[in-house]
């Protein structure tokens, strides 16, 4: 008599695992193309800039490791 509960308690723990990976299986993959859909393109390139002061100091800007400008002086 406890085996067959212990099997069916085992079984019906393995049943509710496998349910909630499914689940959460399509969750990811609705939040994903939700997301997908929310993402605006530009029609115009963003556009950044830096303002420093340099008193005797060489320095190299690098953007995303490109060379921009230097000053060696």
């Amino acid at each position: 008599m406890q085996i067959k509960l212990g099997l069916v308690l085992v079984l019906g723990t393995l049943l509710s695992c496998g349910q909630s990976k499914t689940t959460r299986q399509i969750t990811m993959e609705e939040e994903l193309l939700n997301y997908y859909k929310e993402v605006k393109h530009r029609d115009n390139p963003l556009s950044y800039s830096a303002s420093f002061y340099s008193n005797g100091c060489s320095f190299e800007l690098r953007v995303n490791d490109k060379y921009v400008y230097n000053y060696y002086d």
